[in-house]
């Protein structure tokens, strides 16, 4: 570890030793905020989840390509000691950018009507929001698990864990294996998926509230300093489908009461680098190849970023703290990769390694 390493170290471990003998969710560094409750039963868990999905799917599979407004009544079957358990439920489709992929299947949103349903006893209690289903959107019958779609499936829900194990905000989620039905019975798909955890959720995890709602004639982004590790989480998965004003596959959150966001969090990983070795390029269907050369140096990202002309004394050093913060997680996201289903593990392997090495690189060089 180098010298520069070592005194900025120091002061983030003082930081956190703050943190811990809190008594209010303050931050740590600006824009990460500890937890202050433990997840929904739903996320609180890593096991897989078996599921069946049972609707008319012949309707809802034809649904035209941008409607995600249209619900259709379903049941949702979860399992409790064998015994199956039903809740009523109505799905719609979901997502922009994977209606452009998904072909055959669709993405799913599964809406829970509260005031019908009892969820107290289910693996859903505590949900306050709408569930997204992660599919494999493509084809019907048994997917196997070594399918293309369903491998991406579980690139991006790792991209989740490895920045959940960096040690900044992000949603939780939760495997699950689903059969999907039709009304007679009959078996249209069945696949590995993943269930993300409701944005509404995770703000209360962090004791924060989630701004659902952005309105056009106000300002919602947060401060400078606060959106460093969302910069960096940006960085790190090559996320380059996100507004870093905050509208677009962006989380805004506030403190109750408050009208202007204390940190803003990223997600929607399927059309990350890391995830589809490309760069999207913000329009259908328009990628550039991912190399370590064409996505330029960690290292070089991160002296100009902290270098800028109109960056303060205070933003570099709060940008170098939060830097080795997530250093101080390597190991943490290297677990992740070794444990992760994803059979080809080299993308996410070198990716890794070159986020790491370039900034461990450019503290020491400061």
């Amino acid at each position: 570890m180098g010298s520069a390493i070592k005194s900025v170290f120091t002061f983030v471990c003082g930081l956190v030793l703050v943190a811990s003998t809190a008594k209010a969710a303050e931050p740590i560094l600006g824009g990460i905020f500890p937890e202050t409750k433990v997840p929904i039963q739903l996320f609180a868990e890593d096991s897989v989840i078996n599921l069946e999905l049972v609707a008319d799917f012949n309707k809802f599979l034809k649904l035209p390509e941008k409607d995600t407004i249209t619900k259709v009544p379903a049941k949702l079957i979860y399992f409790k000691d064998g015994t199956p358990q039903e809740i009523n439920v109505n799905l719609s489709t979901r997502g922009e950018s994977k209606q452009m992929f998904c072909q055959g299947f669709r993405p799913i949103r599964i809406y829970f009507n509260t005031q019908q349903n009892d969820l107290s006893l289910t693996p859903f209690q505590g949900i306050s929001d709408d569930l997204k289903v992660a599919t494999h959107c493509q084809g019907t019958g048994l997917i196997k698990d070594t399918d293309d779609n369903v491998q991406r499936n579980l690139r991006e829900q790792t991209a989740y864990k490895m920045l959940e194990a960096l040690g900044f905000m992000t949603l939780k989620t939760r495997t699950a294996r689903i059969t999907y039905k039709n009304l007679d019975g009959t078996v249209v798909a069945e696949a590995l998926a993943f269930l993300l955890e409701p944005k509404s959720n995770m703000a209360k995890r962090y004791g924060l509230k989630h701004i659902r709602k952005v309105k056009a004639d106000i300002i919602y982004a947060p401060e400078p300093e606060n959106k460093i590790p969302f910069l960096l989480s940006t960085r790190f998965l090559m996320h380059t489908d996100v507004d870093h004003g905050g509208e677009h596959n962006t989380i805004l959150l506030i403190r109750e009461g408050e009208s202007k966001a204390v940190t803003m969090v990223p997600y929607d990983f399927d059309l990350t680098g890391m995830v589809i070795n490309s760069q999207y390029l913000g329009s259908a269907h328009a990628y550039k190849s991912w190399t370590l050369q064409n996505w330029g140096d960690d290292g070089e990202w991160f002296k100009k970023w902290t270098g800028g002309e109109f960056t303060s004394d205070a933003y570099r050093n709060q940008a170098y703290a939060t830097a080795i913060y997530a250093l101080t997680h390597k190991e943490a996201v290297q677990k992740v990769i070794d444990s992760s289903p994803v059979l080809d593990k080299s993308l996410m392997q070198e990716r890794v390694n070159a986020f790491f090495s370039g900034i461990e690189r450019a503290i020491n060089e400061k």
